[in-house]
């Protein structure tokens, strides 16, 4: 069974929303090793939330960040990034949210004429840096290694 790792973030109006990603099953002999990829996540994912981090928890350890409220108005948990990812083993895909997406950094997100959605833009070094980030600490709930697809800008009610 894999183990899992989460961040909790407030929003402006100090509501709360958590993120958790499954990561492969944690030792004593691996936790040191989960605890850095988990740092490298959190700093990769700081570009696109504008939510204060709270806390964060790995199996067996909770440590607490913050009880403020983030910064910016434009802060909401009501707003989410949906990621889109892939188990490349048995190709099933997942998804996670992340809590008050990043609006102001425009250069952070295009606009699908099409259909009208919003999407995380694939080319910068905020992708590059989430991207290594993501895929080296997360696995799927099968346990399998995963491909992130993508992130989208979307609402509270999925």
């Amino acid at each position: 069974m894999a183990s899992s790792v989460s961040a909790q973030y407030k929003d402006n109006a100090g509501q709360k929303s958590t993120v958790t990603f499954t990561v492969r099953d944690m030792t004593s002999a691996n936790m040191d090793d989960i605890a850095d990829e988990f740092s490298a996540l959190r700093a990769a994912l700081e570009p696109y939330t504008l939510g204060n981090l709270q806390n964060y928890e790995l199996v067996q350890n909770k440590v607490f960040v913050s009880q403020g409220k983030a910064a910016s108005i434009v802060a909401r948990r009501e707003m989410k990034i949906l990621w889109s990812y892939e188990d490349s083993v048995t190709h099933k895909m997942y998804q996670h949210e992340t809590p008050a997406p990043e609006l102001t950094n425009s250069a952070l997100w295009i606009s699908d004429e099409k259909t009208g959605r919003t999407f995380i833009v694939k080319s910068g070094a905020e992708w590059t840096a989430w991207l290594a980030a993501f895929e080296t600490l997360v696995v799927s709930p099968d346990g399998n290694p995963v491909i992130l697809q993508t992130g989208e800008l979307v609402g509270r009610n999925l």
